[in-house]
């Protein structure tokens, strides 16, 4: 590994304090520009504490504080280590008073800024890549499902005008994820490694003109630009092609990264731990009031959950999933003021409710469907009979 290093002009602690230079001001960007997420300054969105209680306004400010104050001290002391633990308290009591915060680059930021604490040099950087290569790998994968073919897909070629063209047609919508699943791979093989850093570059040029265009997800820019630098540090002179993880750490990213993700379709890894990137999973997931008519939930209103996030947290994205969606939709329900009220109701009882679904198998070229209506009853969420 030494020899590896010095091919390419850094000894093991020199590249290590560039990777934890380029990670540590990758994370200060994204939280700073996601500051209504982490701080809930100019907040209305619903935060999901994992606790029974609320953090206050006060606590909230103070956690976004040090956790941008630890990024920033990490890069100008020599007290790294010290530096990056208190990141890992601040941020972890930010995550525990709103899951919504467990963002899928702080995720993977996390670990690894973890691997500079837990591993030595050359075991470090062993992790590193296996981060890389899972997050590739399965943000590739994920991509593979109709939700990404018939949403997703055609929406992001709107942004370079692809939409009835390129957008429209499946042959084109399985490439982006086969190819990013596919950098992920040719990370892992010695002889393909420089192939799978140029494949990079190009496709994160690509992920930045669409996102540009669509004037969305900002936060992500920088990630975007920092994630092929990183690739060429970590892979780029392939003198060294042993990735054998040794070490207790490198063990549990094997299984973290590489391994638990594939349970997510059965519901085990959340989404946001399992590089799910654009997947178009949910493609339903609304709050809801509505009215009965003959034992059947007749909808008024309904709020798309996603796009209120975006509006309210200056674009960033929310955790998906049931549990979360529960959760907020619990909160509405406490909150009688978003009621509607139009003169030609006036006869007729408003409730407040969720709906969420998406497709029921990830490659069904039927496209069957399956969604879920819960109903607010006291302080519990029901589900509807109906549900398919």
């Amino acid at each position: 590994m030494k020899t590896f290093l010095k091919n390419i002009g850094f000894s093991p602690y020199h590249l290590s304090h560039i990777i934890l230079a380029c990670i540590s001001f990758q994370l200060l960007i994204m939280i700073s520009l996601s500051y209504p997420l982490f701080s809930n300054i100019g907040r209305h969105f619903y935060t999901v504490p994992l606790l029974p209680f609320e953090a206050h306004s006060l606590l909230n400010i103070l956690l976004f504080s040090i956790s941008c104050i630890s990024l920033l001290l990490i890069n100008i002391t020599d007290k790294k280590k010290e530096f990056i633990i208190i990141f890992f308290i601040s941020i972890f009591c930010s995550i525990v008073f709103d899951i919504h915060r467990l963002q899928i680059w702080l995720y993977q930021g996390v670990l690894i800024l973890a691997a500079y604490i837990f591993c030595q040099e050359e075991n470090r950087i062993k992790a590193w890549r296996w981060i890389f290569i899972a997050t590739y790998f399965w943000a590739g994968i994920n991509k593979l499902n109709y939700g990404f073919f018939d949403i997703i897909f055609p929406w992001l070629m709107g942004g370079i005008g692809l939409e009835e063209t390129i957008g429209s047609q499946l042959k084109f919508a399985i490439l982006p994820g086969i190819f990013e699943a596919f950098i992920g791979l040719l990370l892992i093989f010695k002889a393909t490694r420089k192939i799978a850093v140029i494949f990079s570059f190009l496709f994160h040029i690509v992920i930045l003109i669409i996102l540009i265009s669509l004037q969305w997800n900002h936060q992500v820019y920088i990630w975007n630009i920092i994630s092929p630098i990183l690739l060429y540090l970590l892979f780029w002179k392939n003198s060294e092609g042993n990735l054998i993880p040794q070490g207790f750490y490198n063990y549990c990213i094997i299984l973290f990264c590489m391994i638990l993700p594939a349970t997510n379709p059965f519901g085990i890894l959340p989404n946001n731990l399992s590089f799910k990137m654009y997947s178009g999973d949910y493609k339903l997931a609304y709050f809801i009031d509505y009215h009965w008519v003959n034992d059947k939930p007749i909808i008024d209103e309904k709020i798309s959950i996603g796009k209120w996030a975006n509006k309210d947290m200056n674009q960033a994205s929310i955790f998906t999933h049931p549990w979360v969606f529960k959760q907020m939709a619990k909160k509405r329900c406490k909150n009688q003021s978003h009621l509607i009220e139009k003169s030609y109701r006036e006869d007729v009882e408003i409730h407040q409710g969720l709906l969420f679904g998406g497709y029921k198998y990830r490659l069904d070229s039927n496209r069957k469907k399956w969604h879920e209506y819960w109903f607010c009853e006291g302080n519990k969420m029901v589900p509807w009979k109906g549900n398919q």
